[in-house]
């Protein structure tokens, strides 16, 4: 399965200027040049035409906050949270990533532009998360009027760099923590139910 791919060019040319200020001095200024363009990817663990097993939300009304727990073969930033939402949530949504041990990294929020449902929908992480290669992280979503998208016994997922963690006996994969308000650290886990919740990883590539 594709993994969702973008590039970015960033360029800047030598500018030198001399501005002459009346009654005052002359001010000069110098940008230095790049010589190199900077190029980045972004992956996500499913692509956007994945979708759950089941065609209707769970039945579940009760504030909760739903995550997934990932790693990476790549260092780079996490610049947004996605997650799949078969009915809308009005008041907009919240979303977080966490370090494995409940250190709260970065979060975001998302009233207006909101995406169709059902289908994705994406936060902006701001400032981004910085990631390290071989580290586990934790990527939520606030669902404040519950009926999350759940798929019983994830199994995991690998998709470029990214993977979602297989689940076992001691370190299940799929985590909740049912609260009144986002924001607070998922680590409980139910059959290891897949909540449908991805990240957008930038990295940059080599030239």
């Amino acid at each position: 399965m594709p993994y969702i791919k973008g590039q970015h060019l960033t360029h800047l040319k030598h500018l030198s200027s001399t501005v002459l200020l009346t009654g005052l001095a002359t001010v000069s200024f110098s940008l230095l040049p790049i010589s190199a363009q900077t190029v980045t990817e972004n992956h996500s663990l499913w692509c956007t035409s994945a979708k759950p097993m089941s065609n209707v939300p769970d039945s579940e009304t009760r504030p909760v906050e739903v995550g997934v727990k990932f790693t990476t073969r790549e260092s780079g930033k996490i610049v947004a949270v996605r997650f799949y939402r078969q009915v809308p949530i009005p008041s907009g949504y919240q979303a977080h990533v966490w370090s494995e041990d409940g250190r709260l990294l970065g979060s975001g929020v998302a009233i207006e532009g909101q995406g169709p449902t059902p289908g994705w929908q994406t936060v902006q992480i701001y400032p981004p998360v910085s990631v390290v290669a071989g580290e586990t992280y934790i990527a939520s979503y606030f669902a404040s009027t519950g009926q999350y998208s759940a798929d019983l016994d994830f199994k995991g997922i690998d998709n470029g760099p990214l993977s979602a963690l297989s689940p076992t006996v001691d370190n299940p994969n799929g985590v909740y923590v049912y609260t009144q308000s986002g924001g607070v650290f998922p680590n409980n886990s139910y059959n290891n139910t897949n909540y449908w919740v991805d990240v957008i990883l930038q990295t940059v590539v080599a030239q």
